[in-house]
C-alpha cells in the first residue's frame, strides 16, 4: 500500500512539476524570458528603486499589455508569474497603507485572466 501511495504522490508531483524537497521552486529556475517580455523582468528587477522613488505605478501605466501565449513552457510561465506577482504587489502597496492601489491596470491583470 505504501508503494502505491508513493507512486501516486510522485505522479502528482510530476504532473504539476513539483519537487518533494523544494515544492514549487524549480531546481534550475529561469532568469530570462523572451525579449517580448523584457518589460516585465526590467520592472521586477528594479522594484526596490521604483517603489522607493514612487515611480512604479507610473511605469506600470505606461507598460504595454502583453499576451502570455508566447510563453512556451512551465518554466517560462513560472518566471512570468513570479515577475507579475511582485510587480502587482509593488503596484498595490507602493504608497503603503495610506493609499493602496484598488484596481490593477490592464497590463498587469490581463496576463492573469488570459
Amino acid at each position: 500500500m505504501e508503494t502505491n501511495y508513493r507512486e501516486t504522490l510522485q505522479a502528482d508531483f510530476d504532473a504539476f512539476d513539483l519537487s518533494e524537497e523544494l515544492g514549487f521552486i524549480l531546481e534550475e529556475p529561469l532568469t530570462h524570458l523572451p525579449d517580448y517580455y523584457r518589460v516585465w523582468l526590467d520592472l521586477a528587477n528594479n522594484l526596490t528603486h521604483l517603489i522607493e522613488s514612487r515611480k512604479l505605478r507610473d511605469r506600470v501605466h505606461k507598460m504595454p499589455v502583453l499576451s502570455p501565449h508566447l510563453l512556451s513552457n512551465h518554466r517560462e510561465l513560472r518566471l512570468a508569474h513570479l515577475a507579475l506577482g511582485f510587480i502587482s504587489m509593488g503596484y498595490v502597496w507602493q504608497e503603503g497603507q495610506q493609499a493602496p492601489g484598488q484596481i490593477l491596470p490592464k497590463a498587469l491583470a490581463w496576463p492573469y485572466w488570459n
